[in-house]
């Protein structure tokens, strides 16, 4: 993300602060969303991973799997944990950004605004912390993997 880009460093292209403050309300909203439906498609995606390394250990345990079917295994899910990483720091850049929003709305008093603002925020954060979480899961089956 761009330094400037999001539209809590753009209040001055907007007509009125109240404006403004909506169109930082809607940026959370639209990001908490799309952050709700990452982390339910990475639960679904983390439970067939977690199914396919069960498996994949228990007939490389037998010998009907090799060492190159668990490093690909391995691989897969590193690949996950990293596309996570990204979105885990995007959400930090928009908890960040909507925080300063926050901060200038509770500084002109605009109460009803901020309430709103905060209940966003607390939000994202409960969605990030559902990303880390996914990505320690996520550790954990590399860490069984290991060959």
């Amino acid at each position: 993300m761009l330094v400037g880009s999001h539209i809590a460093d753009q209040k001055a292209k907007f007509a009125s602060e109240e404006a403004w403050l909506e169109a930082c309300l809607q940026q959370a909203r639209q990001t908490n969303s799309k952050l709700a439906a990452h982390n339910n498609q990475l639960t679904n995606q983390i439970a067939v991973l977690d199914r396919q390394t069960r498996e994949l250990q228990a007939a490389y345990a037998v010998n009907r799997a090799d060492r190159k079917q668990l490093l690909a295994e391995k691989g897969n899910i590193e690949n996950t944990m990293k596309a996570n990483a990204r979105v885990v720091a995007s959400a930090e850049a928009e908890i960040s950004a909507q925080q300063r929003v926050l901060a200038d709305a509770r500084a002109n008093n605009r109460t009803n605004d901020s309430a709103l603002l905060e209940a966003e925020i607390l939000a994202l954060q409960r969605q990030k912390t559902q990303l880390e979480d996914a990505n320690r899961q996520l550790a954990a089956m590399t860490a069984r993997i290991s060959v």
